[in-house]
C-alpha cells in the first residue's frame, strides 16, 4: 500500500478514506462530537470512534485537530 504522502500526491482520495470515514472526516472537521456525528450518520458512537481512530492512522495524526490540519493542507479537505 501507498504512503498517505504518495496518495496524497497522486490524488487518489478515493483509496485512502473510505465513504463512510469520509463522511465521519467532514462532520469532525465540522466540530462535531463523536456523538453527534452518530447521531447525524445514523451508526454507533463506537463505530465513530473507530473510523476516527482510523482516519488518524491514515493521516499520522495524533488528534483530531491535526488531522483536520494534515487534511487541508494536502486538499482532502476544504475549509
Amino acid at each position: 500500500m501507498a504512503t498517505f504522502e504518495e496518495m496524497t500526491e497522486e490524488g487518489l482520495f478515493d483509496e485512502l478514506f473510505t465513504g463512510k470515514e469520509m463522511d465521519v472526516f467532514d462532520l469532525l472537521a465540522a466540530g462535531k462530537t463523536n456523538v453527534q456525528i452518530a447521531e447525524i450518520v445514523n451508526i454507533t458512537e463506537r463505530t465513530v470512534r473507530f473510523h476516527v481512530s482510523n482516519i488518524l492512522k491514515k493521516l499520522g495524526a495524533r488528534n483530531r485537530t491535526e488531522a483536520v490540519v494534515k487534511a487541508i493542507k494536502k486538499g482532502i479537505l476544504d475549509f
